[in-house]
């Protein structure tokens, strides 16, 4: 992997500018383990604004450079956090009126459907892929975004038709059915019309 990487970036860059002595160093003391730490609040967790959620540190100081190729991975964790804490928002909102208008709150895990699987902006499904970081090739499994952001959603509510989400919180969650939905008909009957 780490030729690959070499000679991608070397095309690529027009120049040798690859690490090599860098990564070939993480093989032979790390076991191409990632001398890294990674530390974050519990998933799920509230958080107020201007707090930290997560850190990495370097726990080998002779590849300092590592942890700023990992920042790009991280931080691609708003996605999740924003479909998640926008769906937090409208629960709040929805449990607002219904303890106005209703006797009852039972069905507020319900009130707002998750149908964006259409609006989700990757199909992908489950894979291997390789990702180029910087100067880095990493093999990653493919998570789509449907089910990322179905998944989020389901933190607040159970009511979905992105079976995606449902696939994901199955496979990472070990969650056997995490929402439920009906067969609707979509649009088929208003569109005969």
């Amino acid at each position: 992997m780490i030729d690959e990487a070499k000679a991608l970036y070397n095309m690529h860059f027009k120049m040798d500018v690859f690490n090599e002595s860098g990564w070939r160093h993480i093989v032979d003391k790390h076991d191409g383990c990632l001398p890294l730490r990674i530390k974050a609040v519990p998933e799920g967790s509230v958080v107020p604004i201007k707090n930290v959620l997560f850190t990495i540190e370097n726990t080998d100081p002779e590849v300092p450079w590592l942890t700023n190729w990992f920042e790009t991975l991280l931080v691609q964790t708003w996605y999740p956090m924003t479909v998640c804490t926008i769906s937090r928002a409208y629960k709040q909102l929805i449990a607002r009126y219904l303890h106005i208008t209703s006797d009852s709150m039972e069905g507020l895990p319900f009130k707002l459907h998750d149908f964006g699987y259409r609006g989700s902006t990757s199909v992908e499904v489950g894979g291997y892929y390789s990702l180029h970081l910087n100067i880095f090739i990493y093999q990653a499994e493919i998570l789509q975004s449907a089910g990322i952001g179905g998944a989020a959603h389901l933190v607040n509510f159970m009511g979905t038709d992105t079976i995606a989400g449902l696939q994901l919180c199955r496979k990472y969650y070990s969650c056997e059915m995490a929402g439920f939905s009906i067969p609707a008909t979509e649009h088929r009957f208003p569109l005969y019309f």
